[in-house]
């Protein structure tokens, strides 16, 4: 996802380690809310069709910093280049994390603009909201790996395993991860992606749920409520920052890219590509295992998209792992 400018980074909320609560969570619905996303299947098959797609088709309707103004004429260049067209890969990466996120066990799957969600949380009380993008992942045990840590704050903020050209692991600096992957950073706010685990008392009416998806706003409203934030050790969750997200599309296929090729400085597209595949494979681990198959379905992915065998991309071939 995009990473916005944080103004409340240099305050944070109260801060309160979490101590086990085996007996709220049992109790208590994890409910996986996916935020909004453009139709990449949809967008997949018009370009399949019609050779491009409008951008009023994926363009935000309204401007996020840090967004890239030129994104149509990156994804042109995208399309012009490599072996899967950027809807294609987008899609393909949605897929991955819907396989994914469809793997937890006793946990709920809602879209965020669901009218009943709303409704679902209060019946579900104590419920328990975690906010997710397309190219997030969790574990499929999160449910009993959260079981003693959900319940005793508002706001349960965990490690998150970042994949990309460079993989990481944030982690809150009150707590050392389980599982690193990588070197270990600070989160850059309070939320970070789909890090973070809401108390449903929090959703006292449908407006809030459009006030806590957004991981920054989320931040800087934990800021501005003085809110008790909670802390836990264990991984459940990563982010995939690939070559398409809109925050990285520029680095491999900008102006400056563009001209660093032009000057002989490096070998074309490929090589960024090659640099995202060996920033997640030179930090894979065994453990954990679920982590370890989504970085190795992207490492392929990324593969593919510059493989120069002629062969068609099958998706339904790459998700069965074909």
């Amino acid at each position: 996802m995009v990473k916005r400018p944080d103004q409340t980074t240099a305050v944070t909320p109260k801060t309160a380690l979490v101590e086990p609560s085996a007996q709220t969570q049992k109790q208590s619905t994890l409910m996986l809310v996916r935020r909004q996303s453009p139709d990449w299947e949809a967008l997949a098959e018009e370009f399949r069709t019609r050779g491009r797609v409008e951008p009023a088709r994926y363009l935000p309707a309204t401007p996020i910093a840090g967004f890239p103004p030129d994104l149509p004429s990156l994804i042109d260049r995208w399309n012009r280049t490599l072996a899967i067209d950027f809807f294609t890969f987008r899609w393909a990466v949605a897929c991955l994390s819907e396989q994914n996120v469809a793997r937890v066990q006793y946990a709920q799957r809602w879209q965020y603009d669901d009218p009943a969600l709303f409704d679902a949380i209060q019946a579900a009380a104590p419920a328990t909201v975690m906010f997710y993008d397309d190219d997030d992942f969790f574990a499929p045990d999160a449910v009993d790996l959260l079981r003693a840590d959900i319940g005793r704050s508002e706001a349960l903020v965990l490690p998150l395993l970042r994949l990309g050209d460079a993989t990481f692991t944030f982690s809150p600096e009150e707590v050392t991860p389980r599982h690193v992957w990588g070197a270990v950073r600070p989160f850059d706010m309070t939320f970070q992606s789909n890090n973070y685990a809401l108390s449903g008392r929090l959703f006292t009416t449908p407006q809030a749920i459009h006030d806590w998806k957004d991981h920054v706003e989320a931040s800087a409203r934990a800021v501005s409520m003085d809110m008790p934030v909670g802390f836990s050790d264990t991984l459940v969750s990563a982010t995939v920052k690939t070559p398409a997200s809109a925050s990285m599309l520029r680095a491999v296929f900008g102006r400056k890219a563009t001209l660093r090729r032009v000057l002989g400085l490096n070998r074309g597209y490929r090589e960024g590509f090659e640099q995202f595949s060996a920033g997640i494979t030179a930090a894979i681990a065994p453990e954990p295992a679920w982590a370890a198959t989504v970085a190795a379905q992207i490492v392929t992915l990324l593969q593919l998209c510059v493989a120069r065998d002629g062969v068609p991309f099958d998706m339904k071939r790459f998700l069965d792992g074909g």
